[in-house]
């Protein structure tokens, strides 16, 4: 008996879509999935660790130069994953579709969405021997790492401390100087990571007995050399 084959089908089945590339840890707000436009096809299905997250019929992709110029690529299309969880490491695959049925499922990929980095404070001149560290939560991180310098440089600056935490205290410093810290939050994976924050300046104050915690304070010291005085 003669057999009969749907020659769209074939296409679809054969000339798979191929070159899938996730962003790793590239954007906070995304993932970014590209891969090359498959004839015949209407629909991608995107596959995230083997359930499918979306069917769409891509964008094309346009990239700009260093002029500012818009590059449109018309054999590439993607897709932006905005519900993957910061710091995770998710794999990715699409398969082309059309009306006669689904096509092969695409080469995978790994990629993740960046962590946000931390905003970072120090206290300054308020203790003269150490300096107190606060930054906020960052949704996916696991660990934050503080690094510091006596010159904002990042060459120079070297780690300080590695904690789940969200504040730090910096003890045994020199009195009235000033040091540098920056900051990145990560996770376990280590392709997870945020970017340094810019360097924060904090400064310790001058060696003071004032400014001990037995000392008293100034208006208590006021009052009882006004009293000793007989004023």
């Amino acid at each position: 008996f003669p057999v009969t084959i749907n020659a769209a089908k074939l296409l679809i089945l054969y000339l798979y879509n191929q070159n899938l590339i996730a962003s790793n840890s590239d954007y906070t707000n995304k993932v970014l999935i590209t891969w090359t436009k498959v004839q015949n096809a209407t629909t991608y299905k995107i596959f995230r660790g083997g359930d499918v997250i979306a069917e769409t019929s891509g964008s094309i992709l346009q990239t700009y130069d260093t002029d500012g110029n818009t590059n449109t690529d018309t054999n590439t299309l993607y897709y932006e994953d905005i519900t993957a969880t910061p710091g995770v490491l998710y794999t990715y695959s699409t398969l082309a579709t059309n009306a006669t049925g689904d096509g092969s499922l695409s080469n995978s990929d790994t990629g993740s969405r960046k962590l946000s980095t931390p905003t970072l404070t120090a206290t300054q001149n308020t203790y003269n021997n150490k300096i107190e560290l606060s930054w906020n939560a960052v949704s996916g991180a696991t660990i934050f790492v503080i690094y510091y310098s006596q010159s904002p440089d990042y060459s120079s600056a070297e780690i300080l401390v590695e904690t789940t935490d969200t504040t730090f205290l910096h003890e045994n410093l020199l009195p009235n100087t000033t040091y540098y810290y920056t900051i990145q939050s990560k996770t376990d994976v280590d392709e997870c990571s945020s970017e340094f924050s810019n360097f924060i300046q904090g400064n310790t104050s001058s060696k003071d007995f004032l400014r001990s915690p037995l000392a008293l304070s100034l208006s208590t010291f006021n009052a009882i050399a006004v009293a000793c005085l007989g004023l």
